[in-house]
């Protein structure tokens, strides 16, 4: 994920547009981790946190860079935002009173070794709150045979052959439950849309080819798609007909430490 001005912009309204953070809320004054904080899509927990503290931990630089700018925007003077490795994170043990990530585990190879660090750095009574997606579940059609092998092709690239963990989503529990953590509760949070809602299935269209754009010329380089594939995705993401159909899940898992 980048961070150019278009990027950044897609990313906060892909937040907005999946609403799996709508029902997540923290103490005014807890301190709160996230790890994978990007570009600042999930400032939303400065906020609430406003006699707390928010610390976001995202190894690029240049991510932390503009979530910076972000906040200061924003008028936050709680956020403090480390370069560093999600599984290393340099945070005390029991430091914070929350820890969350969210799109990040799908991105591991392994997403044991930050789940461990999240639940190090949680104190005792804390919560681990992990937000991913099932990436297979992304489905679009009848008429979007050209967008979705763009969007596999994507996922393939970016999680096939051992560079990340497509079905972590479905895999929260075990992986909570190995670190020792209780009251493990993990929900689905599924999003189906219709043509008869034009507007909201094209933003979702539209962002799935925010995410092929990413690795667009990576695609075409290694011949998993034609820039013909490209043109007739674009063109069916705006084709939206009483028939269209997208749907998409989430899972959300969330436990005390």
């Amino acid at each position: 994920m980048g961070v150019s001005d278009g990027e950044q912009a897609r990313l906060h309204r892909q937040r907005e547009l999946y609403g799996d953070t709508a029902g997540i809320e923290f103490s005014s004054t807890d301190v709160v981790c996230e790890i994978g904080s990007g570009v600042g899509a999930n400032l939303w927990i400065a906020k609430q946190v406003a006699r707390g503290r928010y610390v976001g931990i995202d190894v690029e630089p240049k991510q932390n860079e503009v979530a910076a700018k972000r906040a200061w925007a924003m008028g936050l003077k709680n956020t403090e935002l480390r370069t560093a490795s999600g599984d290393n994170t340099g945070l005390p043990d029991g430091g914070v009173d929350a820890t969350f990530c969210r799109c990040v585990l799908i991105h591991q190879p392994d997403p044991t070794p930050l789940i461990a660090e999240m639940c190090r750095i949680t104190k005792l009574g804390g919560r681990i709150i992990i937000s991913e997606p099932h990436d297979a579940s992304y489905h679009s059609g009848p008429d979007k045979t050209h967008l979705m092998k763009c969007l596999r092709a994507r996922s393939h690239y970016a999680y096939g052959d051992g560079r990340g963990s497509p079905e972590v989503a479905l895999n929260l529990y075990p992986l909570l439950i190995r670190q020792g953590v209780r009251d493990i509760r993990v929900t689905p949070h599924v999003i189906s849309v219709h043509g008869r809602e034009p507007e909201r299935c094209r933003a979702f269209l539209q962002n799935w080819l925010g995410i092929i754009a990413t690795v667009a010329d990576s695609l075409l380089e290694v011949g998993a798609v034609s820039e013909r594939d490209l043109d007739l995705a674009a063109a069916e993401a705006e084709d939206i007909t009483a028939n269209t159909f997208l749907y998409q899940s989430m899972w959300i898992a969330e436990a005390i430490k």
